[in-house]
């Protein structure tokens, strides 16, 4: 009998094959950003010396690193993904593991590994296999801590330090600490809780991870806790009040995508005032010039964040832009991934004494992070660091708080019977 594990194997190939027959020429969207600070790290520095650049956290670029050093051409570090995806479809399964049978466990992990935005993102130079890679570590990893009665330093560590590197790689997840740190904080005073105790350990570890880079960051900004430069520009075009067509839709800091005559004319006044600005302060203007469209016009935003809440799962919509066959591939998978989802809060609520207490950490922290992702720009590529926490507890619900029968043979309830008398 072939090992469960064994099973996974064709998505490897998979992966490959759609990397080799898919990836670009040259450089795509935020790849040379990620290849660039990669390079600046090599160099002794992360943002240029000449300039202040904190577009992003420096994890993945930290990751690149040595590889750049070997000077490797870019498609073989796209070559890396596929490695980095089967990893956390590995680390998933292992996790699943821990609850089910092996049978189970290797067919619902080969289903995950089959989800299509994760298939979609494979080929490019960007962060979402790797961060899928740590998402998937640092659940086996709280899973292995609870299934010890958080009494097994190794994982506790081991947490700590994933989500540490998550951290520095997707920078909203340091906002997701903080409060977490919060509510562990309530629920201990409230429970006395081990669990709470030390997964607040393992948050604080992360925080002491990411205290580098934020010494960096105030060293240069002279701001405190101050992870990224991009956030204004994001809220921006959520904002979008006065203007009221964009539907959040984003342009970058100073036109850096292809923009629409009508939003270079409404928007191109405003956006003219930052461009002698160095980073942190264009992000300060924005956040000022939002923060004004909002109060003038609160109604725009919340119907952007409408809008922008949609685009987060289903891919749209965007402003200016033509309808797309390949908007599908988004919309059908979350489709059926929040439908499903819903038709399992009321089991989970119920059966929620047989669903591990660590798969409710977890998806806390996937809502937590999914919830702030709504309030600035976001695409359906900022929801799949948490697709994962979502997958597992909706898997948790199904086969620990569910039981599924089909019913054989001829209904009726006794009908029959009766008309026969």
């Amino acid at each position: 009998m072939m090992r469960p594990v064994l099973k996974l194997v064709p998505l490897l190939v998979l992966y490959v094959v759609v990397v080799l027959l898919t990836m670009p020429d040259g450089f795509v969207g935020d790849e040379a950003r990620y290849y660039g600070f990669a390079q600046n790290l090599l160099q002794g520095h992360y943002s240029p010396p000449e300039e202040i650049n904190l577009a992003s956290g420096p994890g993945y670029s930290l990751f690149l690193a040595p590889f750049v050093l070997m000077r490797l051409p870019v498609q073989a570090l796209r070559m890396l993904n596929p490695l980095l995806l089967f990893g956390a479809v590995l680390c998933f399964h292992r996790a699943l593991r821990l609850y089910i049978s092996p049978g189970k466990s290797a067919g619902f992990a080969f289903l995950f590994g089959l989800y299509p935005l994760f298939i979609r993102d494979v080929r490019y130079l960007i962060t979402e296999s790797f961060v899928s890679l740590l998402v998937c570590a640092l659940l086996l990893e709280y899973c292995l801590a609870a299934r010890s009665g958080f009494k097994d330093w190794r994982h506790i560590v081991a947490c700590g330090l994933l989500l540490g590197w998550l951290t520095l790689t997707k920078v909203l997840f340091g906002y997701l600490i903080v409060i977490s740190l919060i509510i562990l904080a309530v629920v201990w005073l409230v429970k006395r809780q081990l669990s709470a105790v030390r997964t607040g350990v393992a948050l604080l570890i992360a925080l002491a991870v990411c205290v580098p880079y934020l010494t960096y960051t105030y060293a240069l900004t002279g701001k405190v806790f101050y992870w990224s430069a991009y956030g204004g520009a994001h809220i921006y075009w959520m904002s979008c009040a006065k203007y009221g067509d964009c539907y959040g839709s984003t342009y970058g800091e100073l036109f850096e995508y292809e923009v629409p005559e009508p939003v270079m004319e409404r928007h191109g006044p405003f956006l003219s005032t930052t461009a002698g600005m160095n980073q942190v302060e264009r992000d300060e203007a924005f956040k000022a010039e939002a923060m004004k469209n909002i109060r003038e016009s609160p109604k725009t935003y919340i119907a952007n964040w409408f809008y922008n809440t949609s685009r987060m799962f289903f891919g749209f919509p965007y402003a200016y832009t033509e309808q797309k066959i390949s908007t599908l591939g988004k919309t059908f998978p979350n489709a059926f991934l929040v439908t499903l989802g819903m038709l399992c809060v009321y089991p989970a609520i119920v059966g929620r004494r047989r669903i591990p207490v660590e798969v409710f950490y977890m998806l806390g922290i996937a809502l937590m992070g999914i919830g702030a992702g709504t309030f600035v720009f976001a695409v359906t590529r900022y929801l799949e660091p948490f697709v994962p926490f979502v997958v597992f507890w909706i898997l948790m619900t199904l086969t620990q708080a569910m039981k599924i029968e089909v019913l054989r043979g001829v209904g009726g309830g006794g009908g029959g019977d009766a008309a026969a008398g």
